[in-house]
This record gives C-alpha cells, sequence and structure tokens, in this order.
C-alpha cells in the first residue's frame, strides 16, 4: 500500500471558476453574469424611465424620470430603466431611495414590450453620484459628488435593483454612527433596516471615508452575480461593509481591485448572523489587513466555494483575516495572495505578520477542503494562527507556497489542529532563520495527523515541519522527499525540533528526505521529543542519516525502524534513550525487503517524492522481525492508528495478546 498522496483526494470543490471564471470576468461590466430575465408577474404597474424622462411613464415614448417615477411607485411596480446615466439631483444630500417593494431593472433599449427582453450588457443604466462630472484620476474631484447614489431603508427582499451600474458616490462627510444620516459610509448604496435584493449590480468607483461602498446595516440583503470594483474606503470595507445584524447572502459575487486602508479590501464582515459568502471571487484587493475579506471579532462569517487570487494584505490575511471568531472556510482556493512582504522582523518564533491565503486570530474558525497555491508571506503563505487560535485546518492541499518561515502553514500560541492535508512543494527561505518548508509550530500545543509533507524546502532546518515549545503532537502522517539545505546549515530533511520542544510523535513514516545533518530528524538543544514507531527509510545525510541531533537534546526514540543512507544512522549527538529499535548496522545484519511489504526507491529522477516514484509500502511483511516487536506500553490509547489510519495492535500469533509491531506501520490491519 502507497502514501504517496496527490491533490485528488480533497474533495469536490475545486478549480472553481477556470474558464467561466474568466470569461466573465473579461465582460463589458466586469466579472458576474447578467440579471434574471424572467417576464413580470402580476404588478400594479410597469414604469418606462429613461434619464430625460419627463412624461407619464406608461410607454417608452413617454418614459419618466427616475427621481419620479420613485416618488409615484408603489410595491408590486416595477420600473424599467432605458440606458444612460442617472443622476440624483444637484447636492451632495441628494439620492435615489428605493421604494419598499419596488423592483427596479436596467438594461432596456427604449423598445422592449417584455422584461426578457432586457441586455444589461448592451444597454448600460448607470445611477452616477458624480454630480459635476470632473471625477478625476487617483480620487480626485469627488468632494462635490453625492453622499449616497442609493439609499433603501426598512426595505423588504421584494425590493429589487437589477442589472444596473452605481457609481460616484463619495461618503466623506460627517459621521454621525450607524445612522441612515451618516456621510460617511455606503457610498454606493446605504441600507438601514429590511433586506433588499441586488441582482447583477455593478458597483464601481466609490470612495467613503468608513464603511464601503455598500454599507448593508439592514437584517439580510441578498446579492446575486454582483460586481464591486474599484471601490476605496479610507477605513474599512472597500466593497462591501455587513454591519452586525445582516444575515446577508453573496452569490456569484465578484470583487476586483478594491482597497481599505484598514480593514477588508473586498468585503468587510462583523454579522454574527451567519452571512454567507458563496461561489465568489475576490480578485487583486487590498487592505492593511484582510485584504480579500475580514472577518470582525465575534462575526460568523461563510465562506464557501469562493476563488481568491491575486490580492495583498499589508501586515496580514491577504486572501482572508478571521478576528476572534468561529467563522468558517470552505472548498475555496486561494492562489498567489501576498501579506506582510514587507514587514521587517518577527523571525524565529516572533511573527506579527503574514498569513497570505488565511489568518486566524483567537476564536475556533474551520478551514476546511481548501488549496493554497503559489502564495507568499512574511511567516505562514498559506495559512497563520496566532493569539490561542483553536483553528481547524481539515482536508485541504499547501502547494509551492513561500515564506521565510512555515511556507505552508505558521501557528504561533494557538492551539490548532491540521487534519488529512497535503503540503507539497512549499519552502522556507531568505533569513537566518528560515525553517519549517511546509509548516513551522511555536509554543503551540498542536495537533498534525493523517497529513503528508512531500518534497518542502527549508534553508535552516526542518525541510518537513519545525516544532518550537510546548507540547505539540504530531501522528500517523508521511513525510518524503523534504530538504533542509541553507548555505552552511541544514538540520532535519523531515523534521526539526527546535528548543524547549516536548513533542510526541509517532507512527510517522519518513522517507527519503535530505538535509546537512539529520536526513529524517533533527533535535536541538534543549528539546525533548518522545519519537515512537516511527519508520525512518533511505533518508540521507552527511551526519545522522536518520537522527542527529545537539548534545544537550533529551530526544527519546523507541519502538523504530531506522534503514537509512548514509554514513552514519546517528549523529554524533543520539537520542538520550533509545528503546527497543531495529537500526541497520547495529542489530544483526537485515534486508530492508526482508522486513517491509515493498520498500521505497526513486524514480529515474533518483529523487524520492516525485511522481516517477514506483509504488511501495512499510508495513510488515509476513515473517517480518518487525511483527509484534513495538512498544505496547507507549501506545497513546487515545489514537491507537498507525501511519496508514489502520487499527494498531492486531493479534496475528497464538496467546498472550496483541502486541504492536515496531515501525509506523501495522501488518494484517483491515
Amino acid at each position: 500500500m502507497t502514501r504517496l498522496h496527490d491533490s485528488t483526494r480533497l474533495g469536490p470543490r475545486r478549480l472553481l471558476f477556470a474558464a467561466a471564471t474568466l470569461a466573465a470576468s473579461l465582460a463589458p461590466l466586469g466579472c458576474g453574469s447578467g440579471g434574471g430575465s424572467t417576464s413580470p408577474g402580476a404588478q400594479a404597474r410597469v414604469w418606462r424611465v429613461a434619464p430625460a424622462g419627463a412624461g407619464e411613464g406608461a410607454s417608452w415614448m413617454d418614459p419618466i424620470g427616475l427621481q419620479a417615477a420613485l416618488a409615484s411607485a408603489r410595491a408590486g411596480d416595477e420600473l424599467w430603466l432605458k440606458s444612460g446615466t442617472y443622476k440624483p439631483g444637484a447636492s451632495r444630500d441628494d439620492a435615489f431611495m428605493l421604494v419598499p417593494g419596488v423592483a427596479i431593472y436596467g438594461g432596456f433599449g427604449g423598445f422592449e414590450t417584455a422584461r426578457a427582453q432586457r441586455d444589461p450588457y448592451l444597454h448600460v443604466a448607470t445611477l452616477d453620484g458624480d454630480l459635476a462630472g470632473n471625477d478625476g484620476p487617483d480620487w480626485t474631484g469627488r468632494e462635490d459628488n453625492a453622499y449616497h447614489v442609493v439609499v433603501a431603508i426598512d426595505c423588504p427582499a421584494t425590493t429589487v435593483l437589477d442589472g444596473v451600474v452605481v457609481r460616484g458616490g463619495a461618503a466623506t462627510g460627517d459621521g454621525q454612527g450607524p445612522k441612515a444620516e451618516s456621510r460617511d459610509q455606503g457610498a454606493a448604496i446605504n441600507i438601514f433596516g429590511g433586506g433588499p435584493t441586488f441582482v447583477a449590480v455593478v458597483v464601481e468607483h466609490n470612495l467613503a471615508s468608513n464603511h464601503g461602498a455598500i454599507n448593508d446595516h439592514g437584517e439580510g440583503s441578498l446579492y446575486v452575480d454582483c460586481v464591486f470594483r474599484h471601490n476605496r474606503s479610507l477605513n474599512f470595507g472597500g466593497g462591501l461593509y455587513l454591519h452586525d445584524h445582516a444575515a446577508s447572502t453573496i452569490e456569484r459575487g465578484c470583487f476586483a481591485d478594491n482597497e481599505a486602508a484598514n480593514e477588508g479590501g473586498g468585503l468587510y464582515i462583523r454579522s454574527h448572523m451567519l452571512p454567507r459568502v458563496v461561489d465568489s471571487m475576490f480578485l487583486a484587493n487590498r487592505a492593511l489587513r484582510g485584504g480579500g475579506t475580514f472577518g470582525a471579532a465575534g462575526a460568523l462569517p461563510s465562506i464557501e466555494g469562493c476563488l481568491y487570487q491575486g490580492n495583498e494584505a499589508e501586515i496580514g490575511g491577504g486572501g482572508v483575516f478571521l478576528e476572534f471568531n468561529d467563522g468558517m472556510v470552505a472548498g475555496s482556493r486561494f492562489v498567489d495572495n501576498a501579506a506582510g512582504l514587507e514587514v521587517e522582523g518577527g523571525g524565529g518564533g516572533g511573527g506579527g505578520s503574514g498569513g497570505g491565503g488565511v489568518w486566524t486570530t483567537g476564536g475556533a474558525p474551520t478551514v476546511s477542503d481548501c488549496e493554497f497555491v503559489d502564495n507568499r508571506a512574511s511567516f505562514g503563505a498559506g495559512v497563520y494562527h496566532i493569539e490561542e487560535s483553536a483553528a481547524l485546518v481539515e482536508d485541504c492541499l499547501f502547494e509551492r507556497n513561500a515564506a521565510t518561515e512555515g511556507g505552508g502553514l505558521y501557528t504561533l500560541g494557538s492551539p490548532s489542529v491540521a487534519r488529512r492535508s497535503l503540503f507539497v512543494e512549499n519552502s522556507a527561505s531568505g533569513t537566518d532563520f528560515s525553517v519549517g518548508g511546509g509548516m513551522s509550530n511555536y509554543f503551540s500545543d498542536s495537533v498534525v495527523e493523517d497529513c503528508v509533507f512531500r518534497a518542502n524546502r527549508a534553508e535552516l532546518g526542518g525541510g518537513g515541519v519545525y516544532l518550537e515549545g510546548e507540547d505539540p503532537i504530531l501522528r500517523s502522517s508521511l513525510f518524503v522527499g523534504n530538504e533542509a539545505f541553507g548555505s552552511l546549515e541544514g538540520w532535519g530533511g523531515g523534521v526539526l525540533f527546535g528548543y524547549f520542544a516536548r513533542v510526541r510523535m509517532e507512527s510517522c513514516e519518513l522517507v527519503g528526505n535530505r538535509a546537512r545533518k539529520g536526513g529524517g530528524v533533527h533535535a536541538m538543544a534543549f528539546s525533548a521529543p518522545l519519537l515512537v514507531h516511527l519508520s525512518l527509510v533511505a533518508n540521507e545525510a552527511p551526519e545522522g542519516s536518520g537522527f542527529a541531533g545537539h548534545p544537550l537534546n533529551d530526544a527519546t526514540l523507541a519502538g523504530s525502524l531506522l534503514a537509512n543512507e548514509g554514513p552514519a544512522e546517528f549523529g554524533s549527538a543520539r537520542p538520550r534513550v533509545t528503546t527497543n529499535c531495529l537500526v541497520r548496522g547495529e542489530n544483526l545484519p537485515f534486508e530492508l525487503h526482508e522486513l517491509v511489504e515493498e520498500p521505497p526507491a526513486p524514480g529515474p529522477d533518483g529523487l524520492h517524492g516525485t511522481s516517477d516514484d514506483p509504488a511501495w509500502s512499510l508495513a510488515p511483511s509476513p515473517g517480518s522481525a518487525l511483527v509484534d516487536a513495538g512498544e505496547d506500553q507507549l501506545l497513546d490509547p487515545a489514537w491507537p492508528w498507525d501511519a496508514r489510519h489502520q487499527q494498531r495492535r492486531v493479534a496475528l500469533h497464538g496467546g498472550g495478546g496483541p502486541v504492536v509491531d515496531l515501525g509506523a506501520c501495522e501488518r494484517g490491519a483491515p
């Protein structure tokens, strides 16, 4: 049985938008599909509206103006907007006030007899807050723009804005707190109470001093196929801001090139009412924290099936920042995001910046079935946990992420869990303490289980994983083809145990890892790892191909198999205690093929952990000396699993009860 995993194990949500995403992003109105095109049902009246309309609105030959139509329409009415530019008035306080129960549809050319005939991409209706027509580059000329282009107060879901562009708002006036009269938030659309519906609305080129292009202070709005692009907030939520009680849903949204000076370049979520972001894209948004999305303290966001690409945070959370909340990120893809790249200091467990894909602070968030590819950060290019974050990361792929420490995952002072995840070709480089190519864990009682670390690289040490301080657990995981090579150092190709690390590492396979010292593992001074039921095979190092350590290490190695390549299995400093291990060159001579089902071997490229490797298995072969030779008394009753997550302690002999097998794998497990 092989343990060489690939990304196909990660579940159904992947490559979320591919060609469809690209095509949508190049559409005339940006990323997002067109609006609904159903025929109107029974309504009181359809109003035909034109930019210069001054009639009664009963026909396209006699259109009405938009403000006049809003003043006359009643619940159930529809307003059909002919293409052109609509301005709310001459004063900055003027706005288009949505009418409860009234639906506004753009996309008409002025000849249609049914709503299904409209085309919002061809016939663009723009609600424009640039009253003087003098908007310039770099946000100049906004001092005379409308504070809000659209205002919705106590509007229910039957209030619809569909197929229009809302632009040019400048909420740069006086702030009055959470009030509809406040002029510093909701430059494009300001929502208070209710929960209107927005479909295929393009929100662009809006500026706010405080809360976003859309300020959603309602009870739960619906956003479908909406585009937020080129908006800016001088504080929070460049594109969209969701307040405490906004149980809003965003479906197939696109947030592109938005900016917030503080948090939430694309989206800021403060709501604790289970707001959902589904099948949406966040592209090239920027902020101090949470370039794509920021989840504030106490919020409870659910982010599902989303793409985060090219977002950037100056400090942390290029894609998503979750602050002291129990939010969920599932089935999403994070590509080429960045965080903390210009932040100096924080090395060696100091942290403080990073999280190119996701950053979690406190709380108990969940990140599941996600892909983190080609992200960059100062620390933790894929995911970063800090400040007692009890986060769960499971069924995720970390591939080709690059940081100075913790290329894939970085944990600091947080009892997090990483489970069933694949770390491949991540790297830690660029400083004098570049450790943890796949993962770095500092002062955290974290748990890593059922994970694969393949072909990761660190310059100083811990090509696969670096662990420092506290009592973390590392179990039932595979380390294959990882490297630790710098210009001078390179400790622990598979795993490096740092200062005061009291790690329990059990039932792990370490195969074909390489380093200058400790091809499989290296224990630094004052570390005290307990290494139980490991299989260290085909690892390489000039000093200690299996294990190397500082003279002051306090490691214990028990019930393990060591059959590696190099001048010696152990470096000059062995583990303090070596109990019941089968070690090449120290026990009676043995051949690996006599002990295991199929010894690992590199493919034509000569490297372990690459796609050309033949299948292999370190499970004991029939009659192997590994069978029933392990350490029963050291088996953790709370984790009775081997490296393949098969049940331990299988009885293969008559009488005496079951005895665990020596090494990482159990023979005869179902």
